[in-house]
């Protein structure tokens, strides 16, 4: 491997012996890694978090943290992450017992150079591939399950305990707690691996729609089917199906579920006869599914047909001791990803966070994390920037709990139709609506244009183009 073809790859070495480090990084850097040494195994997990590597070697026999400890650590944080275990040959059966329970080799001491170098592109050549398949489901690197409170170690286990059967899966939590990474991590852990896993957002469907989008369609089944569609129980075949916010789909859709869930067979619009599909089911919501039985809105037996296994995912005020390690991995993520100097939280600033009650959880907070490294160009975050960050967004979004949405106050009652002779063509009404939210944004934001296209997540020159095409005078502040 060249240093080209590996400059982006990441290794972390974990080792009490120095010199070993040194060694090892040395050569790896040589071939063009990038690497982290560590000689305290007490903050080996935490730089793992920080850089997410592509490999890492592990030395057994570490003081403080036994080298399984750490192991399980890396594990549950990504099982794929490849790890080579620096032995000695006194331990050379309990390494053997460590590639048995998942890590990609062991590495004898002392060991040559070519050796080192093989093993280690092996690992990260394999990693990419992992990585590859991610990117191509849609998932490219997803955040992890990251904390060490009782309640992330009390999921974990859940997790574990459900990927290890082929039962169906009820995951309850608030928006933004992570729901959609749990029905992920049992996906990735399961048998069903390999396959494929396919989200449905069962709130966003029509019901006009629900049967072709569920079970596809043949060519000719209707009206506009020019090809034949795959339904998404088909694509999931030998994989997970994961039915996001259950709780919001109509009744109808709710038995056409509950049909495929009692007999595993659907069938496509226009083909005529059922076929077997072979289909894990997780399902997922925020509404109290029991009070939407007593309503008569949920269906009572598709309930028990998918709450053969129920996971109850924690909010972030449960476990505030978590958010230091979520704050650390969202500003290392984003920085990276935009190029952006990366900077420390100090102490007050992280403790100024963990008194907040977070009611859009992990995504409000990650959101808000983007908003400080957007904003921050210092070397420390003090708890006075946070504090203006954070009072910046309130001021300007008092109720946003993910990505910020303005209410329109006047311009609303217009954009509905009362006669055939207020009906606009769609294009005028969009960019109406688009004009008013511009400006909104620019007055809350005291017509700080490079803030506002931050804010609004857009190039700046683009956001002057619409100025410009808007006719909105940012000089004066005036229309």
């Amino acid at each position: 491997m060249t240093q080209e073809t590996s400059r982006a790859y990441r290794v972390v070495v974990i080792d009490d012996e120095k010199t070993l480090v040194d060694a090892v990084q040395e050569i790896l850097e040589d071939e063009g890694y990038e690497t982290s040494g560590v000689t305290d195994p007490r903050e080996a997990f935490q730089k793992i978090q920080q850089v997410e590597p592509h490999c890492v070697l592990l030395d057994l026999r570490m003081p403080y943290i036994d080298g399984h400890e750490l192991f399980d650590r890396i594990r549950r944080f990504d099982p794929d992450i490849p790890v080579i275990i620096l032995t000695a040959h006194g331990d050379t059966r309990t390494a053997v017992e460590f590639v048995k329970a998942g890590a990609f080799e062991f590495l004898l001491k002392p060991f040559d150079i070519e050796t080192l170098q093989t093993k280690v592109r092996n690992a990260v050549r394999q990693y990419e591939l992992v990585l590859s398949k991610r990117a191509s489901e849609g998932w490219g690197g997803p955040p992890r399950l990251l904390g060490q409170s009782e309640a992330m170690h009390r999921l974990r286990e859940q997790i574990e305990r459900a990927s290890r059967t082929q039962s169906t899966v009820l995951i309850l939590g608030e928006s933004g707690s992570g729901k959609e990474l749990v029905a992920w991590e049992i996906h990735q852990r399961s048998a069903r691996k390999a396959g494929p896993f396919v989200r449905v957002n069962c709130a966003a469907i029509p019901k006009e729609l629900i049967e072709s989008e569920l079970f596809g369609h043949r060519k000719g089944a209707f009206t506009g089917a020019v090809r034949d569609q795959k339904g998404k129980f088909e694509q999931a075949d030998e994989g997970t199906i994961f039915l996001d916010e259950i709780g919001d789909m109509s009744l109808e859709a709710q038995a056409k579920i509950l049909r495929v869930l009692e007999t595993g067979e659907i069938e496509p619009i226009g083909e005529g006869k059922p076929r077997h599909v072979n289909v894990r089911v997780i399902a997922a919501t925020n509404k109290d599914i029991q009070s939407l039985i007593q309503e008569k809105k949920f269906r009572e037996d598709l309930y028990y047909r998918i709450a053969v296994l129920i996971i109850r995912v924690p909010p972030l005020r449960e476990h505030p001791e978590d958010l230091p390690f979520l704050v650390e991995h969202f500003t290392e993520e984003f920085t990276r990803q935009n190029g952006l100097p990366h900077f420390i939280w100090d102490q007050d600033a992280l403790a100024f966070l963990q008194g907040l009650k977070w009611p859009g959880n992990i995504r409000q907070l990650k959101h808000f994390v983007e908003y400080c490294c957007a904003m921050h160009r210092s070397p420390v975050l003090t708890r006075d920037d946070v504090e203006r960050y954070w009072n910046e967004l309130q001021q300007a979004y008092p109720d946003a709990r993910t990505r910020p949405s303005f209410e329109l106050q006047e311009p609303a009652p217009s954009l509905t139709p009362r006669t055939i002779e207020d009906i606009r063509p769609l294009r005028k009404v969009i960019e109406e609506i688009e004009r008013e939210y511009i400006l909104k944004t620019l007055e809350l934001l005291n017509w700080n244009v490079s803030q506002t296209a931050k804010i609004l997540r857009i190039p700046r020159s683009n956001l002057y183009k619409k100025l410009e095409k808007y006719d909105i005078n940012i000089r004066k502040g005036i229309r």
